[in-house]
């Protein structure tokens, strides 16, 4: 008896573990997204292997720099989604718009920091030391002059690329770029 209520305890525990739960909507289209990655990363091989001369530009593995200007040379009407995905990378967001067509949605912000210090300064030391820049006396004689300003700079750009696919062609290719 103390077998048979073992048995049925430890089966009451076992079950719920071993249920499988649909996956939520998210993990869909993250598996979706996923299995797109490595059919594109498969065409690519192929393409590779035919013509490698090809793949010195650009492969799945080179991390590409994007900017406005890679993306309208390499983006046009008809460009399939794998030249897209080789030239600019991942998009941040693949999404479906109101018609049913796939949408990739690349964002992009940058930032420059500058800092630009222009100073004056005269030094003069005599018995125990010599000349220049910095100096703040000593030995018998000495004298220091000095005088600096600065200014410090931030500047941020910004760069969205959305492009639409029809049958996995580019569609439509449109992007917005600000400078602040």
């Amino acid at each position: 008896m103390k077998k048979l209520l073992l048995l049925v305890l430890s089966f009451a525990f076992v079950v719920p573990a071993l249920a499988i739960t649909e996956p939520t909507e998210v993990q869909k289209a993250e598996i979706k997204y996923q299995r797109k990655l490595e059919k594109i990363k498969r065409k690519q091989e192929i393409k590779c292997l035919k013509k490698p001369e090809k793949c010195a530009v650009a492969t799945p593995i080179q991390q590409t720099t994007l900017t406005l200007g890679v993306a309208q040379q390499r983006v046009k009407i008809g460009t399939s989604q794998t030249d897209v995905a080789l030239a600019l990378g991942s998009p941040n967001i693949i999404t479906t718009d109101s018609d049913g067509k796939e949408t990739w949605i690349y964002d992009k912000v940058s930032s420059v920091q500058s800092y630009n210090n222009n100073g004056f300064e005269v030094g003069l030391k005599l018995l125990g030391g010599g000349y220049g820049s910095q100096t703040a006396g000593g030995g018998l004689i000495g004298t220091s002059y000095g005088k600096s300003a600065g200014n410090y700079q931030t500047n941020q750009k910004t760069l969205t690329i959305v492009i639409k696919f029809n049958n996995q062609k580019v569609e439509s290719f449109k992007y917005h770029m600000s400078n602040f």
